[in-house]
């Protein structure tokens, strides 16, 4: 009976340099071409998804798990003999988040006087009237919006000052407002 061949893990983790663990890569003689593209691939979950908040867009999640076929393809020839790949994408797993998306609100400041609402709302919902209804109820106490200035689907957390409004401010995963905090 032949030896079980060693295992090789694709899996991306944070800030790691190549996605690949459970054996050393130098033996397994990969194309400089190979190691290249699993590189920028690693790169950009480390600059698109994020731990609390997930991928920054379902446009990159996309991209980056039509991406992962074809490496996986190229991977899997590569080592043919040499080892046995397990693929551990994670990232792509949780499917209860990918029903919500994440707004930013921005009202006609001068309907609003000092209410919570007066610096934008940020908030997770199932879809812009899901979003709208919830600022309605639990900002507004059920009552019609103010004029919106400024409304951003799929808002990018990161681009968000988290300095600036880190404490005033819940983690956006749940369906609900997030930012001003305690209005969930």
């Amino acid at each position: 009976m032949a030896a079980p061949q060693p295992v090789l893990r694709l899996s991306p983790d944070y800030t790691a340099d190549l996605p690949l663990w459970g054996m050393a890569v130098e033996p397994l003689l990969l194309s400089a071409s190979l190691l290249e593209d699993l590189r920028v691939w690693q790169h950009t979950f480390d600059i698109q998804f994020d731990a609390h908040w997930g991928w920054i867009s379902a446009e990159a999640k996309t991209a980056w798990a039509e991406e992962a076929v074809e490496l996986v393809a190229r991977l899997r020839g590569a080592i043919e003999g040499k080892a046995d790949l397990l693929v551990d994408l994670w990232p792509l797993e949780d499917e209860d988040t990918d029903r919500f998306t994440r707004y930013w609100f921005e009202f006609d400041t001068s309907q609003l006087g000092s209410s919570a609402a007066s610096h934008g709302v940020g908030l997770t919902a199932i879809s812009e009237d899901d979003a709208r209804a919830l600022i309605s109820e639990k900002l507004f106490g059920g009552a019609e919006l103010p004029p919106v200035t400024r409304l951003i689907p799929d808002f990018d957390i990161r681009k968000f000052d988290l300095d600036r409004f880190r404490g005033n401010m819940e983690l956006p995963e749940e369906r609900g407002i997030w930012y001003p905090r305690g209005y969930r």
